[in-house]
């Protein structure tokens, strides 16, 4: 019977394990891609720049008003990565807090089936 609840306590911390590597490369994807759309900002606010450069309009291009709409999206896009890698640290420490909560129990149905144990044998 203890290996039983040995089993489950094994069970359950690599399932604990492998929600926290699993929410890990989350948090890793979502700030790699808070960084390639940063990038990917740059680049187009550069872009933009030469081929504004090299272009010849009758009617000039408010290029602060082209660079706020680019910083404004840059916002945008941390905001939302960054709620998104709040959520993920949320469910990392739920995920901590039930390994934790569910072992706890484990343990104490362990004690009380060694006492139950012990008990028969005094007996």
């Amino acid at each position: 019977m203890e290996r039983t609840y040995l089993n489950k306590l094994a069970d359950l911390e690599s399932n604990y394990e492998k929600n926290q590597r699993k929410i890990e490369e989350e948090l890793e994807e979502a700030f790699y891609e808070k960084q390639k759309f940063a990038r990917e900002l740059e680049n187009l606010s550069e872009n933009y720049r030469y081929h504004y450069q090299q272009a010849e309009y009758s009617e000039p291009i408010n290029m602060s008003r082209v660079y706020h709409l680019l910083e404004q999206c840059k916002d945008d896009g941390d905001r939302v990565v960054n709620q998104t890698m709040k959520e993920l640290e949320n469910k990392q420490e739920e995920n901590t807090i039930h390994y934790k909560k569910q072992t706890r129990l484990m343990e104490d149905e362990l004690t009380l089936l060694k006492e139950k144990e012990r008990k028969k044998e005094n007996e």
